[in-house]
C-alpha cells in the first residue's frame, strides 16, 4: 500500500502558466459540453502531429473562440474530454505533451503515478502546462462530470542526419495498455528532450517514425509489438 500525496502546481508533471481564460465566456461554453459531451472544436490543417490546428469554424464569433485565443501560438488538436464520475482511466502516457483548462467538476484529479501524487483540478480559468510523458491517470471521484478543453503541444520537427524509418506494430493482446506502457514515455522523451526522432504517424495497431540509424536498438520495443524497417 502507498500513499498519494497532494501537491502544489509548479511541482513536477503540472506547471502553472501565465494564460488565463476569462469565466464568463467559460460559463458561456458549458451549454455546449453538457449538450454535446466529449467533442473537438479544433480541425487539422496538415500533418496530426507537426502542423497547427485551427478552431473549427462553427465555433468562431463564440466564447470558444476567446477561450482558444487565450492560449497563444501554434496550437495542436483541442478537445473537450469529459470524465464521469466515478471513473478514472488507465495508466498511460502520451508521446506530445498538452495543456489543461479545467472547465467544471468539484472533486477531480491528474495523478502522477511515478511520483505518487495527485494534482487537483479546479474551476480557475488558469492554462496548465503538463508533461504528459510521465505515466499518470485521471480520476473523478465527485458529485458531477468533470470537463476539460485539452490542446496538445506539437511535436517539433527535429533534423535526423541519418534517418531510419520504422514502425512498431501490435501483434495480439491488450496492445494500447502495453504501447503506453512500455513506449510512450519513451516516445516523449525522444521527441521533445533527446530530439532523436521525427516524422512520427500514427498508423493501424501501432506508430511509425524516423529514428538515427545507430539508435534503433534503444527503441523499448513492447511486449506483443513488433519493431520493422520501412523502406
Amino acid at each position: 500500500m502507498y500513499t498519494v500525496n497532494l501537491v502544489p502546481v509548479n511541482m513536477h508533471m503540472i506547471q502553472n502558466t501565465k494564460y488565463t481564460a476569462s469565466l464568463d465566456d467559460i460559463a458561456g461554453v458549458m451549454g455546449d459540453v453538457y449538450d454535446i459531451g466529449k467533442f473537438d472544436i479544433s480541425e487539422q490543417t496538415g500533418s496530426f502531429f507537426y502542423d497547427p490546428w485551427q478552431l473549427k469554424p462553427e465555433f468562431l464569433g463564440t466564447a470558444w473562440e476567446n477561450i482558444w485565443n487565450s492560449l497563444p501560438g501554434p496550437k495542436g488538436q483541442g478537445r473537450i474530454i469529459i470524465l464521469e464520475s466515478p471513473s478514472c482511466y488507465t495508466s498511460h502516457a502520451d508521446i506530445d505533451d498538452r495543456w489543461h483548462l479545467n472547465l467544471c467538476g468539484d472533486e477531480s484529479y491528474l495523478i502522477d503515478l511515478e511520483k505518487e501524487t495527485m494534482f487537483k483540478t479546479v474551476l480557475d480559468g488558469k492554462w496548465y502546462d503538463m508533461d504528459a510523458g510521465v505515466t499518470h491517470t485521471a480520476m473523478n471521484i465527485g458529485a458531477h462530470i468533470r470537463a476539460q478543453l485539452v490542446v496538445r503541444k506539437l511535436l517539433p520537427k527535429n533534423i535526423i542526419n541519418d534517418p531510419q524509418h520504422v514502425r512498431i506494430a501490435g501483434v495480439k493482446g491488450n496492445i494500447r495498455y502495453e504501447f503506453d506502457k512500455h513506449l510512450s514515455p519513451w516516445l516523449n522523451r525522444a521527441a521533445n528532450n533527446t530530439k532523436i526522432i521525427s516524422n512520427v504517424k500514427v498508423v493501424k495497431q501501432g506508430i511509425e517514425f524516423d529514428i538515427e540509424a545507430g539508435l534503433v536498438n534503444q527503441i523499448p520495443v513492447p511486449p506483443k509489438m513488433k519493431i520493422g524497417i520501412v523502406e
